[in-house]
């Protein structure tokens, strides 16, 4: 996350360079999207008009959720805002989509000196945009902590299990990789027992809420066992 008050107001001419960008996405990786459905028939078990429905099918929703995310995004910066707050933008995109959404939103980010707020389950996608990230746990934090010290030296359980579950592109890292694995269920969030899960010594006091404790400079954890 970053902060400005030198904020450098998007012109018409820069409103129409980002429409023009995010037309070119969907132009041109609609057409491989499809291609690449299609040429699942020659591995799968698909008919004809399985593999039609399905291209027909995944581009239409592909294409609707990038009309949305290109309209909601011109619209935001035509404001010049200070603060820009993404929840779940890039979710159920496509990879290659996906990673040029975020590159398009890190440009903005830099050259606009916009605050950002980026929400999302995606912790690999969180790491490309954040200066700072903060995790929460039903709803309450449980690290805070600049972006390189959080992704190298985890220290909650939760972001540790996190953390753990993203995806490697290196298939051996991907087998060598430790899991952080958790236990049992997901507490209901109404249970005030609920927040003392990574705190098992303080289950006998319901209303305990753990407390946050500075372990480095703007480094903050959750108490935990």
């Amino acid at each position: 996350m970053s902060t400005s008050s030198d904020r450098i107001p998007m012109s018409k001419e820069g409103y129409e360079k980002l429409k023009a960008q995010l037309d070119q996405m969907k132009n041109e990786d609609m057409p491989r999207i499809a291609e690449q459905i299609a040429q699942a028939r020659a591995f799968g078990d698909l008919s004809e008009n399985a593999e039609y429905d399905a291209a027909r099918e995944a581009q239409g929703m592909l294409q609707a959720r990038i009309n949305d995310l290109q309209d909601k995004l011109a619209r935001a910066m035509i404001v010049n805002p200070r603060l820009l707050v993404c929840d779940e933008a890039v979710s159920a995109l496509d990879v290659s989509i996906q990673a040029q959404i975020v590159d398009l939103i890190r440009d903005l980010q830099a050259q606009s000196q916009l605050a950002l707020i980026f929400i999302s389950h995606d912790l690999s996608v969180v790491r490309r945009l954040s200066h700072r990230v903060m995790v929460l746990y039903l709803g309450r934090v449980v690290e805070l902590a600049p972006s390189t010290a959080l992704y190298t030296d985890p220290h909650h359980p939760y972001t540790r299990a996190l953390l753990s579950a993203v995806l490697s592109p290196d298939p051996r890292a991907e087998r060598a990789k430790k899991r952080e694995l958790l236990t049992g269920d997901l507490p209901s969030p109404l249970d005030p027992r609920a927040q003392l899960t990574f705190l098992k010594s303080r289950q006998n006091e319901p209303d305990y809420r753990p407390k946050l404790e500075q372990i480095a400079p703007n480094h903050w954890v959750a108490e935990h066992d």
